[in-house]
């Protein structure tokens, strides 16, 4: 795309985008607590989950200003989320156990399914010559 127009479908996807990643920042920063810390958790495994949601809004607005970071900022934030998803099944930080978690569960599903998606998309969008800025 040289002509300097943002396609529709990339205006769509990105509001959506920033709509998932304002929805998962809310939720993370309601789960921290006063003193900065999710409460049984240690920093590192916070940083998982804190890393993601971050990466995930600031990749969604670099896509919309067409920017080549979006690409790997997305992937970070991908990365990020798999991780957290990864270490939660294996027992660590705030594990999904029982049925009273199965929300959370599904939410985790849905945000590793989304970043993946997004990190996909924006690697369409860069072969295809979409991004025009470095920066």
């Amino acid at each position: 795309m040289k002509s300097g127009s943002t396609p529709r479908h990339v205006w769509f996807v990105g509001g959506l985008a920033l709509l998932w990643g304002a929805v998962s920042i809310f939720a993370y920063l309601g789960s921290v607590r006063g003193s900065g810390e999710i409460s049984g958790v240690a920093a590192w495994e916070e940083n998982f989950r804190g890393w993601g949601m971050w990466a995930g809004l600031i990749g969604a607005g670099l896509m919309l200003a067409r920017c080549r970071l979006s690409v790997p900022v997305l992937g970070a934030s991908l990365v990020s989320v798999l991780a957290d998803f990864i270490w939660r099944l294996a027992g660590g930080a705030v594990p999904f156990s029982g049925s009273s978690d199965a929300l959370s569960f599904g939410f985790a599903v849905a945000g590793l399914a989304i970043s993946a998606a997004l990190v996909d998309y924006v690697v369409s969008l860069s072969g295809s010559g979409h991004f025009e800025t470095s920066s």
